[in-house]
């Protein structure tokens, strides 16, 4: 029977075929460390960065598009197009083929010939020829001249010595997240199991979506009860080649005399695996084993440098080699091994963990590492004087560190967090290469905090304690604190509420014993106020009014002596502002004199915003009170309306002031704010003789004054807040920050800071990055000190970014004023597809850390 028409033939669902494809499908990607997720997420990387279509290798074959988006609809990634057949109801119990002519021999034979096509729902093959034997439950697909009735599982024999280097590839099957081009196919059923079929194809060229991985084997064999699929003489890569269809040279390529790909471990095996670069073989190994999924167990690539220390002018080389542990979706870990000259062998392991329970998120990281460090058996470990001069500890070799960061919600309100970092010296994150966010910190810190969060009352109970680094401070644990806020009464105008604090002050360190005001113990604080507050579209009416009362019971750490004191302190202050707009069409038109019916959605507005605040609090003596968290506040231009001068409760200011403003803003017809300016100052009415203790009463009339000055203008962003002095307009005081970024990869930050508070400083700091070329990027920062004269930090980074492979190159050097410097050196080299540790993003992330610092 022959049938001309090409019709679609529907074979019963005990054929061969039906399902064997399905599970062909694996996806490339070696030691992604993704992002936890609380639920499995298929999420696909390439190299670095998300896939890319500008960075992907061409298709070995055009994809059928109208295909997989009309029956695999979850299918996010195909590429090409070819035509495909005419597709009538697909049933996944069928097999449908469809050719030009069609031949039944002795009731169990099927041959099909010209144009031939079938499918179930998500495969897709073409061939010119099948031939389908239900009898010997086998199927031969390719050229008829290739195929041999008496032997059709039998592997096809080269007559010729030579490898077949160019065959003719008359097979092409379509899966979601697979193309294969073959000579021939053949299928054989195992007559004593149905699900286990036995797939070979010869002489392969295969690619894997939406990576895009592909390759080429002499031989692919599948067997459908082990999901094993094994490629004889193959290669794999992921870079585009120079010819069409994947051919051409690659910039690398991997080659295996066998490579299993097991869906069960959901590993890919290969056996004598030969890394070419360019043609050029650069590496071997006789073992290479990575994943399938896409966050998944296997090495990142690995870092080199050198490192001299901070306390150690000698300089140190190591090698630095993560490997990551894919143990869930919402689990994993990573050990990393550093090994440094000198000093030894230092392991650190992070462990993360994501889950959710009765639907509250739940998040965890614990980082912990060991080092036996023989240069500080031999010298000491050295930390830093109070005077910058070495202080060297007797000799010990245990160096290590433990960060334990989690935070819980619980429900019903209630959540906790935990931070406990510690670490075995102050000069551990100075002395070893590990982990540069703790370059420029003088402590970490370890907070346990449970809370809960309502409507009316909200509380929390914490500790808090402090590990100096580099040089101590003085600094207080809080061991604990509680702390509540209760809204006893509110509508819309009115508010009455307690703000509560207990707190138990324990010394730190020997530094914080020794100080004048050495004293521990108890602090409580409560605070009942009463406010009104009445809000139009154009103006803001508050009236506060607050009682302070601390009691402190407390030791004195030297001697025996003791201060018990009771203090309450009265607080008024009444607050108002207005906002006057007007409306234009553009910088240069004329305003609108009726816009109440005109339509202004294209106009810009700009408003004029006036601010005063009337504030009272009288004298009380607090100097003999020691200052556990209180300090002066820092530069911002909201200070100009806090009631209290002073951050924290050891001290509240005695002050009878009216604090004015002028503030203008303008913002687009979108509603985005394009300047923001001010100026303000405050009138005094009597002395301020509350100070930190080493101040002197203060008795000017006019404060100084402070000014604001923010424009976002496209592609650059200016912010400024600074404190001029009130009769020359000089500045004392500037934090401004000026931004110019016209596009993602290019940017360039400006940032100048002056103090002349208990910390003067004075600091100009440039960075940013930007592309050299289409494939290079350079970033850069620098942080020179205008008072000592000192770089304090520069900063170089250089990357090669290319679709197949990522170099990157860092120089980092910091100078102190005792002398001291630490410097680094780093590189990182990155085979795209294989593995990756999101290194472009980190790129800009550490210029960026630098700037905001």
């Amino acid at each position: 029977m022959q049938i001309n028409s090409q019709p679609i033939i529907p074979i019963p669902k005990t054929a061969l075929l039906k399902g064997i494809f399905l599970s062909l499908a694996p996806n490339l990607v070696l030691a992604n460390q993704a992002p936890l997720n609380e639920q499995p997420a298929y999420q696909v990387f390439f190299g670095d960065q998300m896939t890319t279509p500008e960075c992907l290798p061409d298709t070995i074959t055009p994809r059928p598009l109208d295909f997989f988006l009309t029956h695999s609809p979850d299918n996010e990634f195909v590429a090409g197009r070819q035509p495909s057949p005419t597709l009538g109801q697909v049933s996944p119990q069928n097999l449908n083929i469809q050719a030009n002519q069609f031949t039944q021999t002795g009731g169990h034979i099927y041959e099909f010939q010209g144009n031939t096509s079938f499918w179930q729902e998500g495969l897709l093959i073409f061939s010119p020829y099948v031939r389908i034997d239900q009898t010997a439950q086998s199927a031969f697909l390719g050229d008829l001249s290739e195929q041999n009735p008496n032997q059709i599982f039998n592997k096809i024999v080269n007559n010729s010595d030579r490898p077949v280097t160019n065959p003719k590839r008359n097979v092409t099957l379509f899966e979601k997240s697979l193309s294969i081009q073959a000579k021939q196919l053949r299928i054989k059923q195992n007559a004593e199991q149905e699900n286990d079929k036995t797939l070979e194809i010869d002489f392969a060229k295969y690619q894997l979506f939406p990576s895009r991985a592909y390759g080429k084997a002499q031989n692919m064999r599948f067997e459908q009860r082990k999901e094993q699929l094994t490629l004889t003489d193959a290669d794999l890569s992921t870079c585009p080649a120079e010819l069409p269809n994947g051919e051409g040279d690659k910039d690398w390529h991997l080659e295996f005399d066998e490579l299993k790909i097991d869906r069960k471990a959901q590993r890919v095996i290969g056996k004598h695996a030969l890394l070419k670069i360019r043609d050029i073989p650069v590496f071997y190994t006789p073992y290479f084993n990575y994943p399938l999924n896409d966050r998944a167990s296997g090495l990142l690539f690995p870092s080199l440098g050198t490192h001299s220390a901070l306390t150690n002018n000698q300089s140190v080389a190591y090698y630095k080699q993560p490997y990551f542990f894919n143990l869930a979706p919402n689990y994993d870990a990573t050990l990393t091994a550093l090994a440094m000259t000198e000093r030894g062998v230092l392991l650190d392991g992070e462990f993360r963990a994501l889950t959710r329970l009765n639907g509250q998120t739940h998040r965890i990281n614990l980082q912990a590492g060991y080092l036996r460090d023989s240069l500080a058996e031999k010298d000491g470990v050295a930390t830093i004087a109070s005077d910058g001069s070495l202080d060297y500890a007797s000799p010990h070799g245990t160096r290590w560190r433990i960060n334990l960061d989690s935070s819980q919600n619980w429900g019903q309100g209630w959540s906790s967090q935990l931070q406990w970092h510690d670490v075995s010296d102050g000069s551990f994150y100075s002395d070893l290469p590990l982990d540069d966010r703790y370059d420029d910190a003088s402590e970490i810190r370890q907070n346990a905090m449970l809370r809960y969060n309502s409507s009316h009352f909200n509380a929390y109970l914490q500790t808090l304690s402090y590990t100096p680094l580099r040089t101590e401070r003085n600094l207080y644990q809080k061991r604990p604190e509680l702390g509540a806020n209760w809204i006893a009464w509110q509508n819309i105008q009115w508010k009455a509420s307690i703000d509560l604090k207990a707190t138990d002050f324990v010394a730190e360190n020997d530094f914080a014993k020794i100080t004048p005001l050495s004293y521990e113990g108890a602090r409580g604080y409560i605070a009942p106020s009463l406010s009104y507050q009445h809000n139009t579209i154009f103006s803001r009416l508050k009236l506060n009014t607050k009682f302070h009362q601390r009691s402190y019971q407390l030791e004195h750490t030297q001697n025996t002596s003791e201060l018990d004191k009771n203090i309450g302190i009265p607080e008024f202050s009444a607050y108002g502002s207005l906002k006057f707009e007007r409306h234009f069409s553009d910088f240069f038109g004329s305003t609108s004199e009726n816009l109440v019916l005109s339509n202004h959605t294209n106009w810009y507005t700009q408003t004029l915003e006036p601010e005063l605040q009337y504030v009272y609090i009288p004298y009380r003596n607090q100097q003999t009170i020691p200052l556990f968290d209180t300090s002066r506040r820092s530069l911002d231009f909201n200070n100009l309306f806090m009631t209290n001068r002073f951050y924290g409760v050891d001290r509240i200011g005695d002050t009878h002031h009216l604090s004015y403003a002028l503030s203008s803003k303008l913002y687009a017809p979108d509603g985005l704010e394009l300047m923001n300016i001010g100026l303000g100052q405050t009138r005094y009415f009597s002395d301020r003789k509350v100070t930190l203790g080493t101040d002197t009463i203060q008795n000017e009339r006019f404060s100084e004054y402070f000014a604001k000055a923010n424009f976002n203008l496209g592609h650059i962003n200016w912010i400024n807040t600074a404190k001029l002095d009130k009769d020359d307009f000089s500045f004392l005081a500037s934090n401004s920050r000026l931004q110019w970024q016209p596009q993602t990869n290019q940017a360039l930050f400006v940032q100048y800071s002056l103090s002349e508070d208990d910390y003067q400083y004075e600091n100009l700091s440039v960075g940013g990055y930007t592309p050299v070329t289409e494939r290079t990027q350079l970033g850069i920062y620098s942080r020179y000190n205008l008072l000592t004269n000192l770089y304090e930090s520069n900063q170089l980074l250089l990357r090669y970014q290319s679709c197949c492979w990522n170099l990157q190159m860092g120089v980092e050097r910091s100078e102190f004023e005792n002398g001291l410097s630490d410097t680094k050196l780093q590189l990182l080299f990155e085979f795209n597809g294989l593995s990756s540790q999101n290194s472009s993003n980190k790129f800009q992330n550490e210029i960026m850390e630098r700037i905001y610092y």
